[in-house]
């Protein structure tokens, strides 16, 4: 029988991943508590655009109170492209409708495995580090992806057990992912998740807070210093915690970590450059600055937050990390708005 998959929580990413998936003949069923883009979904289906052209997708789509209906029919896999501050509920939502040896995968920003496993246990999670996928969705029904596909040297999809064994499970997710942009295994699931929270907390928030959109924020200078500053805060602390660090925008660990001290900054900067060549079009924004023009909360508690929290539980500073949240904070409440002027605060 052919597996079931669902997706808890069909924004950008749950949309254009699952919707291609689905478009690829797989059994693909959206949960999401937008109202609009699921009957949207039902009605004309799931459209699809950006650099790898125009889809027509037509997943089966569930609003929230409906999941029930799947007790009959319960996944195999649950894929959670939730924010993370919605990890706990939207994982214990979707635990009883699951089979027996069904597992939910983290297709999240964030570093959120341990707090599913608490709900479902460690045999049942599973990591998928994404990264360089870049999309948004633009109105009920309609999703779009503003980076050009990764290809084989920038993989996009890296799955791994967090034990570190690479398994046949983890393997089907690979081919799974394939599907969408370039996947491969890892067993450094935890390095490839700290590499992936350095690589938000630099260029996300710098976006929100500026207001500048993807390839502006890569432009300016000023913010340009402000995210290498981040990337070597982030760095130290996941040295400091222990973790083997994975390259961040194609170079090594170590020297996001050394341009603190001012080393080798046109290095950093050129990365930087050539990561935003990627970006396409005016509207390509960051995660964190779709929801701050929304007025969403942001994920920036999961992200600089969680570096900054860390950084104080091992004696490592994150001045950089502690101002953009500061600034966040102030957005997320309305008494501060974006602008360029707010780089001043952080740099």
């Amino acid at each position: 029988m052919a597996k079931r998959f669902v997706f808890m929580g069909a924004g950008a990413v749950g949309s254009y991943v699952g919707g291609l998936i689905a478009k690829a003949g797989k059994d693909v069923t959206l949960i999401d508590p937008w109202p609009d883009h699921i009957n949207t979904i039902r009605a004309n289906g799931l459209s699809i655009g950006g650099t790898q052209g125009e889809h027509h997708a037509t997943p089966k789509a569930l609003h929230l109170h409906e999941v029930q209906s799947l007790l009959n029919a319960p996944a195999d896999v649950a894929i959670l492209c939730t924010k993370s501050y919605d990890t706990e509920w939207a994982t214990t939502l979707i635990r009883d409708y699951l089979a027996p040896d069904g597992y939910v995968v983290s297709l999240q920003n964030g570093i959120n495995e341990e707090r599913i496993a608490a709900i479902m246990g460690w045999g049942r999670t599973v990591g998928c580090v994404v990264g360089g996928i870049g999309v948004m969705l633009m109105e009920p029904g309609r999703v779009v992806r503003t980076q050009s596909p990764g290809g084989p040297g920038a993989t996009v999809f890296k799955v791994g057990e967090p034990h570190g064994r690479e398994t046949s499970r983890v393997r089907e997710l690979v081919d799974l992912f394939s599907i969408v942009d370039s996947a491969k295994p890892t067993l450094n699931l935890w390095g490839e998740r700290w590499s992936k929270l350095v690589v938000n907390s630099m260029g996300n928030p710098v976006s929100a807070i500026s207001g500048l959109n993807g390839r502006e924020t890569a432009a300016d200078p000023i913010a340009r210093r402000i995210i290498t500053r981040l990337a070597g805060e982030g760095v130290a602390v996941g040295e400091a915690l222990g973790y083997s660090i994975e390259p961040i925008r194609g170079l090594d660990a170590a020297r996001w970590k050394a341009g603190l001290g001012g080393e080798g900054l046109e290095d950093l900067e050129l990365a930087l450059a050539q990561a935003a060549e990627r970006w396409t079009g005016e509207e390509a924004l960051t995660s964190t600055h779709q929801d701050v023009v929304k007025g969403r909360r942001t994920e920036v508690d999961y992200m600089n937050g969680l570096i900054a929290d860390k950084g104080r539980e091992v004696g490592v500073p994150t001045p950089a990390n502690d101002a953009i949240v500061t600034v966040m904070k102030e957005i997320e409440r309305g008494a501060t708005v974006p602008a360029v002027g707010n780089l001043a605060r952080v740099g």
